[in-house]
């Protein structure tokens, strides 16, 4: 579902909302989604002696995720949200999640 907020003519709205792509249409992920994977390291808490890696799929993640987890004792790998399920366990993580951004609902 669609919509505009607008001070101009009704009509108008309506024309200018008819020809805006469809949001189920578009890749946003792919425009906000890291290119390659990474090692979170900010703190260095914990580093790389970690016993827990974790991999977050990346889909729009804030950083305070990552932060929040290198808190609690792990290590903390961002990955591209095109990873494949191969190149996700040859990272061999303890687990992964997927971050999805604030209002955006999950799939």
């Amino acid at each position: 579902m669609s919509g505009i907020i607008s001070t101009d003519d009704p009509s108008k709205s309506l024309k200018r909302l008819a020809t805006l792509p469809n949001y189920d249409d578009l890749d946003l992920v792919s425009t906000v989604t890291t290119s390659e994977h990474y090692t979170w390291e900010p703190g260095t808490k914990t580093g790389i002696n970690s016993s827990y890696r974790i991999l977050v799929n990346d889909v729009g993640l804030k950083y305070n995720v990552l932060r929040l987890l290198e808190q609690r004792g792990c290590e903390v790998k961002a990955i591209p949200a095109n990873t494949s399920a191969e190149d996700m366990l040859a990272l061999e993580p303890s687990d992964s999640i997927f971050a999805w951004p604030r209002g955006i609902p999950a799939p």
